[in-house]
C-alpha cells in the first residue's frame, strides 16, 4: 500500500509539472510574440521617420528593433528548451532578464523561476539530459561499428608464387633486351668508327 500511494504521488507530481510546464511554453512565446510586435512597430516607424527627414529619431527606432527582435528570438529560444526540457541555466538567466520589464516580462520572468525552482522539475530536466546523451550515444555507435566493419572488410592483395615467378621473367626478359640494345650500340659505333678511318686513309 506504501508504494502505491507514493507512486499515485509521483504520477499526480508528473501531471502537475508537464502541465506548468505546458503553460509556461505557452506564456512565454506569448510574450516573445509582443515582442515580435513591437519589433516590428519600432521598425514601421523608424521608416516613416526616416522619410520625414528626422533621421535621428529614425536610427533610435531602427535599433529598439534590432534590440527587440535579438530579444524576442531569445524569449523564443528559451521556451524551445523548456518544451525540450534543456538549457535550464539559460531560462533561469532569461527569466531574470524578463523581471526587469514591468509588468508583463515580470510576470513571465517569476513564472518561469517559480517552475524551473521545483525539484520535480529538475529531475525531470536530469532524466530529459540522460536520454538525449544515451541516444546520441547510441547514435555514434553504429557509424563506429561501421567503419571497423569496412576496415576489416578491407580487401588484401595477395601474391601468389605464381605471379612471383612471372613477374621474374619479365625482368629477366627486360635485362636482355636491354644488353642486346647495349650490343648493337656498340657494334653501331665501332662501325661508324672504322669507316671515318678508312675515309681518312683513303683521302690524298
Amino acid at each position: 500500500m506504501p508504494n502505491q500511494k507514493s507512486e499515485l504521488l509521483l504520477a499526480k507530481t508528473n501531471q502537475r509539472d508537464e502541465k506548468s510546464l505546458k503553460l509556461l511554453v505557452l506564456s512565454v512565446w506569448m510574450w516573445t510574440g509582443l515582442i515580435a510586435v513591437f519589433a516590428g512597430s519600432a521598425l514601421v516607424h523608424a521608416v516613416s521617420t526616416c522619410m520625414a527627414g528626422m533621421y535621428i529619431a529614425g536610427f533610435a527606432n531602427l535599433l529598439g528593433a534590432l534590440l527587440s527582435s535579438g530579444f524576442a528570438y531569445a524569449n523564443f529560444r528559451s521556451g524551445r528548451a523548456i518544451a525540450q526540457r534543456r538549457d535550464s541555466h539559460y531560462s533561469f538567466f532569461l527569466a531574470g532578464v524578463n523581471c526587469l520589464i514591468f509588468p508583463l516580462g515580470t510576470l513571465v520572468g517569476a513564472a518561469t523561476w517559480q517552475v524551473l525552482s521545483r525539484k520535480s522539475v529538475r529531475e525531470l530536466y536530469e532524466h530529459s539530459d540522460s536520454a538525449a546523451r544515451l541516444s546520441d550515444s547510441e547514435q555514434t555507435q553504429p557509424d563506429v561499428a561501421r567503419s571497423s566493419a569496412n576496415i576489416k572488410g578491407k580487401p588484401k592483395l595477395v601474391v601468389t608464387p605464381q605471379a612471383q615467378a612471372l613477374s621474374a621473367k619479365h625482368i629477366d626478359e627486360a635485362l636482355s633486351d636491354a644488353d642486346e640494345a647495349e650490343e648493337r650500340l656498340w657494334k653501331q659505333l665501332e662501325d661508324e668508327h672504322s669507316r671515318k678511318q678508312k675515309g681518312s686513309d683513303a683521302s690524298p
